[in-house]
């Protein structure tokens, strides 16, 4: 990599995050919204995060036999790269700096969290807006329905004081629309009625293990018109429609995801 790691776009994003914690009015509430890029194309790591994992035993990626197949390594098969498939050597190297960045980012939070005594007064939300195909299926980049592109983290912590349960688990689907009104509901303010969407505290209570019984999901073409997807799953589950080319799956995630 080219950049020493306090160079790096997540790096200078928590930065300035501290640098905003120190100056903000510590009697005043704050909304603090940190929005890094990676781990995003290009895969370039701090080269000790890179070390760390090229080094390592990494797990393949997963290839369905529907998916698309190829008769060898063909790099630059596609313009937008979405559509793939790269000889066993370079899919490690990908998948290791893939690691690597998720891993400085991390290292990053850590770093805001440390130094700020852990936000304990806090409610933090931390998720991302999607996954990487990262070659499971010969597929690269976001858009898809599958889970390593449409499935990503969504952690939250509530304040000591809230004096929630120390951790639990959702057992229903959640999406990035319960955000809005888990954050509204936090800070006391009424949930408008024409929100479809959840807010996650009572799950964080202990008070129910699920705000929904299934999530729908949709993407309109981006790479390609036929990739026009919509897709329903309600955890277990997982149905997939192309609505452009009518193409169809259908998906048990306990045994298969």
């Amino acid at each position: 990599h080219h950049l020493p790691e306090e160079q790096m776009h997540t790096f200078w994003c928590v930065d300035r995050a501290l640098g905003f914690l120190q100056k903000h009015d510590p009697t005043a509430p704050f909304f603090l919204n940190i929005s890094l890029i990676d781990p995003h194309p290009p895969l370039t790591p701090p080269v000790p995060y890179y070390q760390r994992y090229i080094q390592r035993d990494l797990p393949p990626p997963v290839v369905g036999d529907w998916a698309p197949e190829f008769e060898g390594a063909q790099k630059g098969l596609d313009p937008n790269a979405w559509k793939i498939c790269l000889d066993d050597h370079d899919i490690r190297c990908a998948r290791a700096a893939y690691y690597g960045m998720i891993n400085f980012i991390d290292d990053q939070i850590g770093r805001l969290i440390q130094y700020t005594g852990g936000l304990k007064d806090c409610l933090i939300i931390f998720t991302s807006d999607h996954g990487e195909m990262l070659g499971d299926h010969n597929l690269f980049r976001k858009t898809w329905p599958y889970e390593a592109s449409a499935r990503v983290p969504f952690l939250i912590r509530a304040p000591a004081k809230w004096g929630y349960p120390k951790e639990s688990v959702c057992q229903s689907p959640v999406g990035l629309q319960d955000i809005m009104p888990t954050i509204l509901d936090s800070a006391g303010i009424e949930i408008p009625n024409t929100c479809t969407s959840r807010s996650l505290l009572p799950i964080m209570r202990g008070e129910t293990d699920r705000v929904r019984d299934c999530l729908h999901g949709e993407h309109s073409g981006c790479y390609d018109y036929s990739h026009g997807n919509h897709y329903v799953t309600d955890g277990h589950h997982k149905y997939v429609g192309y609505s452009q080319t009518g193409r169809q799956h259908l998906f048990n995630l306990q045994v298969d995801p």
